[in-house]
């Protein structure tokens, strides 16, 4: 099964798979490159933008089930939303092949708290339709909750919903406090590191990120420092970076540098959680919970 393929129906596949897939697209992109430099740049930068899904377990079922459920329009998606609870909003956006269940442990404890919690499929994620995605499209998702649900007066991201989020901040966005979770200070790693992974030129990375500044209308520097670039746009608002010493996916280092940028930041910091599993630890959600309740 090709690696578009599985993404489009939904399927996750296992490592040993996406490693075949990768070398054999990696051979296939090193090819083009040497004759048609732009078209492999093209071609990386869809699989670059191309979200895998992964099956949802039980426990997230049993969180959503609890949940308001409906849709958030966006540019002609239908967005799967739940919404938990009455009073002040406070939006959750999950990160990059992420989904609205892995926030729900946060979503039940915030409603549990007083607070309207709600959360949403980002486009090409979860339960919305398949289509290539990026920080751009979960940054559009977020501005259709606020028309749709009014504007937040805090927002609970995860790792590139973090991105997302300072992205929308810079383009109005003004919620009263935020909480980073995993965040990362700059994308350009990511992309170097993917484009190492299929051992492409440095020369077609670089196109890869001038395609995206044309294709999004936004500047890559402004995309990949984003994190770092709201806080002055927000200087006021108190933001709660939580990031874990283990996670392998968005370094430590990272959330501490977005914590500094921030006049009002604050880092928490764990062990032994990983990328995934802060989004449910009873310590964290309660961390989150205390800085975001009202009163």
């Amino acid at each position: 099964m090709a690696i578009a393929d599985a993404v489009r129906n939904g399927k996750s596949t296992t490592d040993r798979t996406m490693s075949w897939q990768l070398r054999l697209a990696g051979r296939a992109l090193r090819g083009l490159e040497t004759v048609w430099p732009a078209s492999a740049a093209a071609a990386a930068g869809w699989l670059f933008r191309a979200p895998r899904r992964h099956r949802q377990p039980d426990h997230e079922r049993r969180l959503l089930a609890g949940a308001e459920r409906t849709t958030l329009r966006v540019a002609g998606d239908a967005l799967p939303t739940w919404i938990w609870g009455q009073g002040p909003t406070v939006l959750l956006v999950h990160g990059w092949e992420g989904r609205a269940g892995q926030l729900g442990a946060l979503a039940t404890a915030l409603a549990g708290a007083g607070l309207r919690a709600i959360a949403f499929d980002a486009p090409g994620h979860g339960g919305a339709r398949w289509r290539l995605s990026s920080g751009i499209q979960f940054a559009a998702a977020i501005h259709a909750a606020r028309e749709r649900f009014g504007p937040p007066r805090a927002v609970v991201a995860h790792s590139l919903g973090c991105t997302a989020t300072s992205l929308a901040v810079l383009q109005g966005l003004q919620p009263q406090r935020l909480v980073y979770l995993a965040p990362a200070a700059d994308l350009a790693p990511f992309m170097r590191s993917f484009g190492g992974m299929l051992g492409l030129a440095p020369t077609t990375v670089e196109r890869m990120a001038r395609r995206f500044e044309r294709s999004l209308h936004l500047p890559w520097d402004t995309a990949r420092l984003a994190n770092l670039e709201a806080a002055e746009f927000l200087a006021d608002a108190p933001l709660l970076v939580v990031h874990d010493r283990d996670d392998r996916e968005t370094p430590h280092h990272g959330g501490a540098a977005v914590a500094g940028a921030w006049r009002q930041g604050r880092l928490l910091t764990t062990q032994n959680l990983g990328h995934h599993r802060i989004l449910r630890d009873p310590a964290v959600v309660a961390e989150v919970v205390g800085f975001l309740a009202p009163g």
